[in-house]
């Protein structure tokens, strides 16, 4: 039996190509200004790289052009999926959101992949809807405060994830602030919280005996241990009561200050 080859002849594509020529189409589709040099940016690639990425779009038929007049790449809005019907505020809102949560996506799980669907959300917006999102965006802007970066925390987030759903003990070497040393610490993992500038692990301690909350950042290694937990009896809500930044204070009191005129009118 004879075999017809298809389309090119012994050509090699990575996964991680495939990945950024995918990203491209979603973000040239937003109308935005996506330049050499904007792309490159974003994808973390040079701009021959994003040149030989393009390349393979224009050999797979993808219907994009390069507008001389704004300086950057637009791909037909013929192609894909049908509009998302969204008023140009609600896009604006959505955009700003994606913005802030692209500063530093690797610290912050989940955040990458929510960038992702928005900027396919942005992508699929009526043309004109588009268009002037691209024009404003350029002049808005949202900061945020610095998240805490950890390299090895998106494998230790989802281990404590999938553990945390399948009820779960985790197992794993956690550098202990109080104890100021590295301790081999066994959770039952009930909630994963973000609180302002990390992730937390909020579970009940073997070793301690009681629920307490680890920094995700702060584990070297956490692993499944096999072993099944009950879901517990109480809320995070319960347990965190009159919690002053996260952390648990104990009794809570009844206080009554007295100010003088000058300080209580301000």
């Amino acid at each position: 039996m004879r075999c017809r080859r298809l389309g090119f002849q012994e050509v090699h594509v990575d996964i991680s190509r495939l990945h950024r020529v995918l990203k491209i189409i979603t973000l040239l589709q937003t109308r935005r200004h996506w330049g050499p040099e904007e792309l490159a940016q974003e994808l973390e690639v040079s701009r021959r790289t994003v040149y030989r990425d393009l390349n393979m779009l224009e050999l797979a038929g993808i219907p994009f052009y390069f507008d001389r007049a704004k300086g950057s790449y637009s791909i037909h809005e013929t192609y894909w999926l049908p509009p998302i019907n969204l008023s140009l505020d609600e896009a604006l809102s959505l955009i700003a959101l994606a913005d802030v949560s692209s500063g530093s996506p690797a610290a912050v799980p989940l955040l990458e992949k929510a960038v992702d669907a928005v900027r396919k959300i942005e992508s699929r917006l009526p043309l004109g809807i588009r268009d002037a999102v691209g024009r404003l965006s350029q002049n808005i802007s949202v900061r945020r405060a610095p998240q805490a970066r950890h390299v090895h925390l998106e494998p230790i987030y989802e281990t404590a994830r999938a553990a945390a759903a399948a009820r779960q003990t985790v197992r794993g070497r956690y550098i202990s602030f109080a104890e100021r040393k590295q301790i081999l610490a066994t959770v039952d993992p009930y909630w994963l919280v973000f609180h302002e500038r990390a992730w937390y692990l909020v579970g009940r301690s073997h070793e301690h005996r009681e629920i307490r909350t680890f920094k995700l950042g702060r584990f070297a290694e956490l692993k499944p241990t096999g072993e099944r937990f009950k879901a517990p009896t109480i809320t995070l809500d319960d347990y965190l009561g009159n919690a002053w930044r996260f952390i648990p204070e104990g009794r809570e009191y009844d206080v009554q200050l007295k100010f003088l005129p000058l300080v209580a009118a301000n």
